[in-house]
């Protein structure tokens, strides 16, 4: 009986953490917590715009650095770019490899 406790159910564990994902993601999206997010996006773009608009009706000179966030993320890091050489990689194989192919059919189809 011992054993049976020191099993673990891997699959309860599975379902357990998926509902509490699931919940999490539900309960966000009820809350408006995205939507939120992308209101305070579209009020910082439109206070640029107006911002933009009314240094042209002034005749000011207008650099669009004055008026962008300019931040720029970099979300790359060393997996990502094993990730990227490999997909390359395979790609440049399979293109490789049908162009092979359609040559050899080509040559069969042509050569009777």
């Amino acid at each position: 009986m011992d054993s049976k406790r020191k099993k673990k159910n891997y699959m309860m564990i599975f379902i357990m953490l998926s509902f509490i994902f699931f919940a999490a993601l539900f309960t966000s999206q009820n809350t408006g917590y995205y939507e939120y997010g992308q209101y305070k996006k579209v009020l910082k773009t439109n206070e640029a715009i107006s911002k933009f608009e009314n240094e042209i009706k002034q005749n000011k000179i207008v650099e669009k650095d004055t008026y962008l966030d300019g931040k720029y993320k970099d979300y790359s890091n060393n997996v990502s770019k094993i990730g990227l050489k490999t997909s390359t990689y395979i790609e440049k194989i399979f293109t490789d490899g049908i162009k092979d192919v359609f040559t050899f059919l080509s040559k069969l189809v042509l050569s009777e």
